[in-house]
């Protein structure tokens, strides 16, 4: 292994694997230390269109489709005043994507598909082997300390892209966190064989549905396997066990309740915090933070895996003309970060203002429309689906901070 690189990337999920494979194309010699041993289990298998374009440029779309992946056409709400369940398409907003739908993956597939891109790019990955220190001259960071093979190793960069996810690395030692005190919430879930689907391209919606505690996710795989989840605010559990009172909820509740009535389930129930926050900043002297490890959202729209892969689209254009200019370096890293924050405000706003359950379904779209800028006129609905699809974010990501695609 050699000690000195253009870029060093901590963490092979979405964000640090996307991020490696553009740097590497735009001629950087990168190298990306993953502490696991991939195929890993992860929780967030909901992707939207926002993901698309990034999924493209990457060259895996193809290759995810060709996989008989879920197709995901849109979202089923049992949310609002009228608890009947409503549907959202992405094909009812006007879009400068090519496809319509996205997918439901199985996320230990679905990683290890973006890494093994990145090495076929010629991205210099190494599993199991964890950061375990920073290289530090008075508060610039110059590389990192890994253990590879029971050795500890330094290795030099010009940057260092912090992707490690909510072990947050930097922003951790850095202590630049700040918790969204309004969404401290945990989320239980687990997995069902042969539960029901909704009818035609509905199939592969995933459903959100509110609870008289917290709301429910329902995310149906190719594989006639399903992931449901709970998610409530930390003081709204008690006593007992997490099993029972996740089982408790899904007895509860409607939509899901129906789907799940012949169903098996077929896993354990898996737990983890799942507080909201955000660093105070994006970048340092000699770091960029990427992915849960700049900030996290409740997941209420699926947005984790677009905020970290679109910011790696931006933070490869900005680190790119960061690197290649010296003297506007500041400038570059500023946009990345304005651009970043930007969206994620606009999610986190929406998602605090989406936790009313009570409202009319206008009340959701007309809050859309403050909060994002589409390139073409659209009805307020369309506004909504603009936004949670992840269509928003491009805007902003790309357009508003001045960077476009090359």
């Amino acid at each position: 292994m050699k000690t000195n690189y253009d870029v060093i990337v901590i963490g092979g999920g979405p964000g640090g694997s996307s991020i490696a494979t553009l740097l590497q194309r735009k001629g950087w010699d990168v190298v990306l230390f993953e502490k696991a041993k991939f195929p890993r289990y992860h929780i967030g298998e909901s992707l939207v269109p926002g993901c698309v374009p990034i999924l493209q440029e990457l060259g895996v779309f193809k290759k995810m489709d060709e996989r008989e992946m879920q197709r995901k056409y849109g979202i089923t709400f049992v949310w609002g005043e009228d608890s009947t369940p409503w549907h959202v398409r992405w094909d009812e907003t006007p879009s400068e994507i090519t496809k319509n739908y996205t997918f439901q993956v199985n996320r230990s597939d679905f990683d290890s598909l973006l890494l093994k891109n990145a090495k076929r790019n010629g991205v210099e990955v190494h599993e199991s082997t964890p950061v375990v220190s920073f290289i530090k001259e008075g508060n610039a960071y110059k590389g990192v300390t890994i253990k590879h093979n029971s050795e500890k190793i330094d290795v030099y960069a010009k940057i260092v892209i912090d992707a490690s996810g909510q072990t947050a690395l930097i922003g951790n030692l850095e202590k630049t966190f700040e918790i969204d005190e309004q969404l401290k919430n945990q989320a239980v879930w687990s997995y069902f064989e042969n539960a029901g689907r909704e009818d035609g391209e509905n199939e592969g919606n995933i459903i959100i549905e509110s609870s008289e505690i917290g709301w429910l996710w329902y995310i149906p795989f190719s594989n006639n396997v399903t992931s449901v989840g709970w998610v409530a605010g930390k003081n709204q559990f008690d006593n007992r066990d997490l099993s029972t009172q996740y089982f408790d909820r899904l007895e509860q509740s409607s939509l899901v309740k129906k789907l799940l009535s012949d169903s098996k389930n077929i896993d354990k129930v898996h737990t983890m915090r799942d507080w909201s926050y955000s660093s105070s900043n994006f970048y340092g002297n000699g770091y960029v933070l990427l992915g849960d490890a700049a900030g996290f959202v409740d997941p209420l729209f699926s947005t984790g895996v677009f905020l970290a892969m679109n910011g790696a689209t931006l933070g490869a254009k900005c680190i790119d003309k960061a690197l290649r200019n010296e003297e506007d370096k500041e400038k570059y890293l500023q946009l990345y970060e304005q651009g970043y924050k930007s969206f994620l405000k606009k999610v986190t706003d929406f998602v605090h203002f989406f936790y009313d359950a009570s409202l009319q379904k206008d009340k959701y779209f007309g809050k859309a429309d403050t909060l994002v800028n589409p390139f073409v006129e659209m009805t307020h609905r369309q506004e909504f689906i603009y936004l949670i699809s992840g269509l928003a974010g491009i805007n902003t990501f790309e357009k508003e901070v001045g960077i476009e695609n090359e």
